[in-house]
């Protein structure tokens, strides 16, 4: 179960770090900025928040598998650890969810056409600023679980 929390992780990373890079090189001017906006980010955000549901899942099993033959009692470095990591788990499904939900609060289902420059240039900021923050803490958070894998 490790490599599948593992290569969740991995995935929502590189999905975040995706939106990030596409986000910054695309112009404000560029005729790609609205199909990217419209189709190409939600599907993005979409394929984190999967994998995001994974990584809960896969470490949930994970902790359950540690904890069952030492009778759930932890050391408490591995406890604050774990709970770090869950903190940063949460923070990173919040901005994925949050960049998810914004582009779709801020430009609604209406067609390409109708669709505001500006409120394309500001949703196209906001999901790397998101993305970014996301690739940030899934890094600590790789980090981290390379120190609890080895704590116990």
């Amino acid at each position: 179960m490790v490599w599948l929390h593992v290569v969740a992780a991995a995935v929502w990373i590189g999905a975040s770090a995706c939106v990030m890079i596409a986000a910054t090189a695309i112009g404000p001017e560029s005729a790609e900025l609205k199909p990217f906006v419209l189709r190409v980010l939600p599907a993005i955000n979409r394929l984190g928040l999967f994998a995001a549901v994974i990584v809960f899942g896969a470490g949930m099993v994970r902790l359950v598998r540690l904890g069952a033959p030492l009778g759930y009692h932890f050391p408490a470095k591995f406890l604050y650890a774990v709970g770090f990591k869950i903190a940063l788990f949460g923070a990173m499904a919040g901005a994925t969810t949050w960049s998810y939900k914004m582009r779709r609060a801020r430009l609604g289902a209406t067609s390409a056409r109708e669709i505001d420059a500006g409120d394309v240039a500001t949703v196209v900021k906001r999901a790397a600023l998101l993305a970014g923050f996301t690739v940030v803490m899934g890094g600590l958070a790789a980090a981290l679980g390379l120190w609890v894998a080895g704590s116990l």
